[in-house]
């Protein structure tokens, strides 16, 4: 190695962004999941795809057969999305009793640099903005959050 130049160093998974998408199967969630698939695929960006299985408010640690049932067809989709898309994500089932701190903490472990989420992620009555899972990602996220007006055009997808 000759003077003055700095040492070289492979890069490692870790110095590619990481992107993490909660994905229910609505398809708001699935046109941020387009999106985020074509900005990883643009940007050579890592995508991580959070499915997660709502546990009911008693003490059962397992969901009901249709929240699980339904939890899988997201995940199925999802990986549909990403094929037809040209990427290839890393999917994660998770079960929880809050969607927000499971989305966190997720983030949080895999050290994610950006969340997207769609502006409809709310419950009936509420706003986006207002809603308690995006106040509660939004005020303890580890990292930037995008939320993602399910209405705003795709962007074009890469060749």
């Amino acid at each position: 190695m000759g003077k003055g130049r700095p040492a070289m160093r492979e890069a490692t998974t870790r110095d590619v962004p990481d992107l993490l998408v909660p994905f229910d199967g609505s398809s708001a969630a699935e046109r941020v999941l387009r999106s985020a698939c074509r900005t990883a695929r643009r940007d050579a960006t890592a995508l991580t795809v959070l499915c997660v299985a709502m546990l009911p408010a008693d003490d059962a640690d397992v969901p009901t057969p249709d929240v699980e049932a339904t939890v899988l067809n997201a995940l199925v989709r999802a990986q549909a999305v990403c094929r037809e898309e040209g990427v290839v994500g890393v999917f994660k089932l998770n079960h929880a009793r809050n969607l927000a701190d499971a989305i966190l903490a997720d983030a949080r472990r895999s050290g994610a640099d950006l969340i997207a989420m769609s502006l409809e992620e709310h419950e009936r009555g509420q706003t986006a903005l207002m809603s308690d899972t995006v106040q509660a990602v939004l005020a303890a996220a580890p990292c930037t959050v995008l939320l993602t007006d399910p209405a705003a055009e795709l962007p074009p997808r890469a060749p």
